[in-house]
């Protein structure tokens, strides 16, 4: 995989993606509309950073109100994986509503973000001043809530106008010493045209170290005519240096034709540039433990990796190569470090942290025994700590060599540190063992899945047994099967209700021969069991002879994000057939059949699913802390359930098991 300096000075951006846990860190979530901020029609650019990339935003919601009231405003729902928009309309979720329509305009989905850009036509009729709340969540579940982040005024003016919109978006973030692009879309409303002249003015601290560049995508000046056959673009350039002060810079366009003048704001975040530096510390010849220091002059937090080799020349190829990486928004210098498979195509990691690892790293050239390594942080620096033995296969004189990458760019590159002379710490075939994942919580009753590999050093091609200890006292272990190097072995913790709650150490020892290696990963069991209520009448009470308008809510110990499904049962008794039975799965709402056997998806609008017993529809799902949907529903003539039940589950197993939540009327609409 590295057959070259210039391949091995690059390959740590690789590294960077190929060994980052699989974790999520959903970040600020914004919605911003073009400029002028009123009118009957705007663009809308709703955003959220996430630090797994666009992919791992499940969905985005947009509030147009002038209160936080989803039922009587414009509210959008964007589903990020398959790309769609509905809207909640007066009777449910649709395509529409008497508020506005709205369509995709753009989906720019980046590295860490995703942010889309909507079109929204408003009702005449609804004029004046609106809030903007935008609110999203990502596949591991969690939410950023709803926040308000801007203003909207809707105003019923017909004059022939022109907008200017983001392209892209009006805020961006570079490193000092590069640039940025601007792409401004500038359309005609109400039958507009005119000839469109642009001047600009930088603001804020650094200005005199910031140029605006030429408008690449037209001349000046700019003719819109209406309709345009297409959206003219203007593309304006701000460029920083090396020694641009960091902090927020604003330049202001104005687009004017002597009569109409619309005014933007740009703005752009300057993250410092920083050059990190990095050294290795070697042991005494009888010793063997190396001491890698990494300073960054923001901090230590903005280091993305350090990486250390250790090798003949610089490759990876049969090389002791480590790589070390921040876990998020860690203050004590906590990450992950990985160790390179003989031919570097595979990695395997550990957590660390200022506490010595619990599980140990091994490739055929060198190993880092359990309790070897520490990460500490403070400051600018961070300390790695570990000792190293080596095999008889990778003995010698070697070269060590560090690299040290700014996360935002700049990189020292693999620098060579020194030489060491490599002498065999142990020659015999052996092993190291690791599970993953290193931490788990689950609710008392639920399960938990692991993994273990065995990592084989200095030729071993054995087979490794395992056993597991330390387990909750009445839990159910489904073992690890023996497996050679390579091969993961899956294996399984039940715990049953009432489990005791605690951390529990688990030890997975492995075995193969006389040879004998421990790892050792931790379970948390809480008692979690997530709650469901009847949330009453939504809008006007139903009387006997009407359909019902309910809420029907949830919500857990970790959260309501954490709540995974719904059921609502109306009967006599606890029984899904011959009953109005709906299920919730935190999108949509399903209803059973008769006979229980089939599920319909419940439409919004004005349609319904209906079996026997009832027909139900949709209404939205409800905004704020709570799990929770509301629902109309219209009893079929001759069924008069008796009792509301509701059941809620979350993402752990927890089950409320279905529970009496209300008496119903004792007769039926007709």
């Amino acid at each position: 995989m590295l057959k070259s300096a210039l391949s091995i000075a690059c390959l740590g951006f690789t590294l960077l993606f190929a060994v980052t846990p699989a974790y999520a860190t959903l970040g600020n979530v914004s919605v911003h509309p073009s400029t002028p901020a009123e009118g009957l029609s705007g663009d809308f650019a709703l955003s959220v950073g996430d630090s797994l990339g666009a992919s791992d935003v499940a969905n985005m919601n947009m509030l147009v109100n002038s209160s936080f009231d989803g039922a009587t405003g414009c509210w959008l729902y964007f589903d990020a994986q398959q790309r769609q928009i509905i809207i909640h309309g007066d009777n449910g979720w649709g395509t529409a509503s008497s508020y506005c329509s709205a369509s995709v305009k753009q989906i720019v989905a980046g590295s860490t973000s995703l942010s889309v850009t909507f079109t929204i036509q408003f009702s005449a009729a609804w004029a004046g001043d609106k809030t903007l709340w935008a609110r999203a969540s990502d596949l591991s579940g969690n939410d950023s809530g709803y926040q308000a982040t801007d203003n909207w005024t809707v105003s019923a003016s017909s004059a022939p106008d022109f907008t200017v919109s983001a392209y892209t978006s009006f805020s961006q973030t570079v490193v000092a010493g590069n640039s940025a692009e601007y792409n401004l879309q500038l359309t005609a409303v109400n039958g507009y045209q005119g000839t469109i002249a642009i001047t600009t003015q930088l603001t804020g601290p650094g200005a005199s170290s910031i140029s605006v560049g030429g408008f690449k995508s037209a001349t000046l000046p700019i003719t819109v005519v209406n309709p345009p056959l297409q959206s003219t673009i203007v593309t304006i350039s701000l460029s920083t240096s090396t020694a641009t002060t960091p902090g927020t810079v604003t330049a202001t366009a104005n687009f004017s034709d002597g009569t109409i003048t619309h005014v933007v704001t740009l703005t752009l975040i300057v993250k410092p540039y920083s050059t990190p530096s990095v050294s290795v510390a070697f042991p005494s010849q009888n010793s063997s433990n190396f001491t890698v220091t990494a300073t960054d002059s923001p901090g230590f937090q903005t280091l993305g990796f350090v990486g250390f080799l250790m090798n003949s020349s610089l490759s990876g190829t049969n090389g002791c190569w480590l790589v070390w990486m921040p876990a998020p928004n860690a203050a004590d210098g906590s990450g992950s470090l990985a160790i390179a498979s003989d031919d570097t195509k595979s990695w395997t990691q550990i957590p660390v942290g200022p506490l010595p690892n619990v599980a140990a790293l091994a490739n055929s050239q060198c190993s880092l025994p359990a309790g070897a390594v520490t990460s500490t942080g403070s400051g600018a620096t961070l300390t790695l700590q570990f000792a190293l033995q080596f095999s008889s296969l990778f003995t010698g004189t070697k070269t060590v060599y560090a690299d040290a990458w700014d996360g935002n760019g700049p990189t020292t590159g693999y620098v060579p540190q020194g030489t060491w002379n490599a002498t065999a710490g142990y020659s015999a075939p052996d092993f190291q063992i690791a599970v993953t994942p290193g931490l788990q919580s689950i609710a008392a009753g639920g399960a938990s899945n692991f993994s273990a590999t065995v990592s084989p050093f200095a030729g071993f091609t054995g087979t490794v047994s395992f056993n597991v200890t330390g387990l909750p006292p009445n839990a159910l272990l489904t073992p690890p099967a023996p497996v050679g190097p390579g091969t993961p072995s899956q294996f399984s913790i039940q715990t049953v209700d009432g489990e005791p709650p605690n951390e529990y150490a688990i030890t997975v020892t492995g075995t193969s021969g006389n040879l004998t290696h421990s790892a050792q990963v931790q379970l948390n069991v809480y008692r979690g069991v997530p709650s469901a209520w009847f949330g009453g009448p939504s809008g006007n009470t139903a009387s006997p002879t009407s359909p019902y308008a309910f809420l029907y809510l949830s919500t857990d110990p970790l959260g309501y994000q954490n709540v995974s499904s719904l059921d609502i049962l109306l009967n006599n008794t606890v029984n899904g057939q011959n009953a109005c039975w709906i299920y919730f799965d935190g999108i949509v709402p399903w209803l059973a059949s008769d006979d229980a056997a089939v599920w319909t998806r419940v439409p919004g609008g004005t349609g319904t699913a209906a079996n026997s017993q009832c027909a139900v529809n949709f209404r939205g799902i409800v905004p704020g802390a709570y799990f929770g949907l509301s629902l109309v529903i219209s009893f079929k003539p001759g069924f008069a359930p008796m009792h509301l039940y509701e059941d809620a589950v979350n993402r752990q197993g927890g089950d409320s098991g279905y529970l009496l939540q209300s008496n119903m009327p004792t007769s039926a609409p007709n």
